[in-house]
């Protein structure tokens, strides 16, 4: 694999698992919501009106049988936010500043992609993301659990268990080190961020589960990165197509089904680098 293959891949790597903390925000005490409102701490406010009220227990949304409370769609939006603005850091801060050769290579490329996915969420909406994103989950984990998939005990306290590894592996990185330590205060520390990966664990699982299983379907092999994708929407499609959702209408946010369908359609062309095919695979080592 070519040095530059390596940086881009290693920098993608590097900002899913900044959101991947990120996302663990969602959820850190829905239970408790459905019966007392969020510490305001508990949810971060991007703007005024995200602030958590004592709405923020109320059923916001239902998604294939799953109430979508207003805590937890609260949660995700903060989410959209801080993804954006730590993707516009880059734009502005890190990429126009590289420090060697294969950042020079790398960092155009990935300038390319970022400004393209901040244009499209921006373009829809903070809202309109965060809905769609968890409609978009509860979708694929309501597909498993119509296709016969389960979770036992023991695989999520095997995957709680790796996610803690792997918030060990980032964090003896020392080019790394600095911002995972950032990303987990941000969430509430370590301890939160794990609360967090369990009330999440069964739904990543079961979409863990249905995933590989349309892969094996279709004789697709998870590391054929563009087979794999073209698998990834189409089980994807098919489960939004099948889920049923319904907006309560209080409160009230800025999101609707068909936005929602429409932004995942739009977005799905990201979850593919928009790079020469060339640049990604082993073939293309100098």
């Amino acid at each position: 694999m070519s040095k530059r293959t390596t940086a881009i891949r290693r920098a993608r790597g590097l900002a899913v698992l900044r959101i991947a903390l990120a996302l663990a925000v969602v959820g850190a005490a829905l239970a408790a919501c459905e019966e007392a409102p969020p510490s305001p701490t508990a949810i971060p406010a991007p703007t005024p009106s995200a602030a958590p009220t004592a709405a923020s227990a109320s059923i916001v949304a239902w998604i294939g049988g799953h109430a979508l409370t207003h805590a937890e769609f609260l949660d995700r939006r903060a989410i959209v936010a801080e993804s954006v603005a730590s993707m516009e850091r880059d734009v502005y801060d890190v990429f126009p500043n590289p420090d060697s050769e294969i950042d020079r290579e790398s960092y155009p490329i990935l300038l390319k992609e970022w400004q393209v996915r901040i244009a499209i969420m921006k373009k829809y909406g903070y809202d309109t993301v965060a809905f769609s994103e968890l409609v978009h989950e509860y979708a694929l984990a309501a597909a498993a659990i119509r296709d016969g998939h389960a979770v036992s005990e023991d695989e999520i306290a095997a995957f709680i268990k790796e996610q803690s590894d792997n918030i060990d592996m980032a964090l003896s990185d020392p080019e790394f080190k600095s911002e995972i330590e950032k990303s987990l205060a941000d969430s509430g520390g370590r301890e939160a961020f794990l609360d967090r990966v369990t009330f999440s664990a069964e739904r990543n699982l079961l979409i863990g589960k249905y995933l590989r299983a349309s892969y094996e379907r279709m004789g697709v092999a998870p590391s054929d990165f563009n087979a794999a994708n073209a698998e990834l929407f189409k089980a994807s499609r098919a489960a939004v197509a099948a889920v049923e959702i319904e907006l309560t209408g209080s409160p009230k946010i800025d999101a609707s089904p068909e936005k929602a369908i429409a932004y995942l359609k739009e977005a799905e062309s990201l979850a593919v680098p928009p790079t020469p095919a060339s640049i990604l695979t082993p073939a293309a080592a100098p």
